[in-house]
C-alpha cells in the first residue's frame, strides 16, 4: 500500500510541476503581449487620422487613393452601423509614419466627392472616460424627484377606481 502510494504521490508531484511550468510560460507570454499592446496603441494613434463628413457610398479604397498624395496609407476603415450596415459618416486613416498623418491634418476642409472633409488626429482613448473627460457611470446617490406612482396602469395600488 505505501508503494503505490508513494507512487501516485509522486506522479501528482509531477503533474503540479508541469502545470505550475506551463503556467508560467503562458504569463510570461501574457505579459509580453500586454507590454507590446500597450506600446502599439498609442504609437499607431500618433500615426493615424479621423476624416470626419465621408459620404456614405465611399469605398476604403477611394479614401486610400485620395490620401496617398500624404504618404503610404497602411489602413484605411469606415466606420459601420452594426444593424443596419450603413456607413456612419466618418473613417480613420493609418498610415505608415507621423509625418504623413501631420500632412494629412493640412487637408482639413478639402474637398471629396462634393463634401468638405473634417480632418484631426487621432485621439487616444481612456478607458472609463466619455468626450467630456468626466467618468462614466456615474452614480447619483440622492435624487431631488422621485415620482411614487407613475401611472394608474403601472402601479394599481396608485389609483383606485370603485366603478
Amino acid at each position: 500500500k505505501s508503494r503505490s502510494g508513494r507512487k501516485k504521490l509522486k506522479e501528482a508531484e509531477d503533474e503540479i510541476s508541469k502545470i505550475e511550468a506551463m503556467s508560467t510560460v503562458y504569463e510570461a507570454a501574457g505579459e509580453s503581449s500586454n507590454k507590446a499592446a500597450a506600446a502599439f496603441g498609442p504609437e499607431v494613434d500618433k500615426r493615424s487620422v479621423y476624416v470626419g463628413n465621408v459620404e456614405y457610398e465611399t469605398k476604403p479604397d477611394e479614401l486610400k487613393e485620395f490620401f496617398t498624395l500624404c504618404g503610404a496609407v497602411n489602413r484605411v476603415t469606415i466606420m459601420v452601423n452594426k444593424r443596419t450596415g450603413r456607413a456612419m459618416g466618418y473613417a480613420y486613416v493609418e498610415f505608415h509614419t507621423e509625418e504623413a498623418a501631420k500632412t494629412a491634418v493640412l487637408l482639413n476642409s478639402q474637398e471629396f466627392k462634393g463634401r468638405n472633409l473634417k480632418i484631426k488626429s487621432k485621439r487616444t482613448n481612456i478607458k472609463g472616460f466619455s468626450s467630456r473627460g468626466r467618468p462614466r457611470y456615474r452614480r447619483r446617490r440622492f435624487s431631488r424627484y422621485r415620482p411614487r406612482y407613475r401611472s394608474s396602469y403601472g402601479n394599481r395600488r396608485a389609483v383606485y377606481n370603485p366603478y
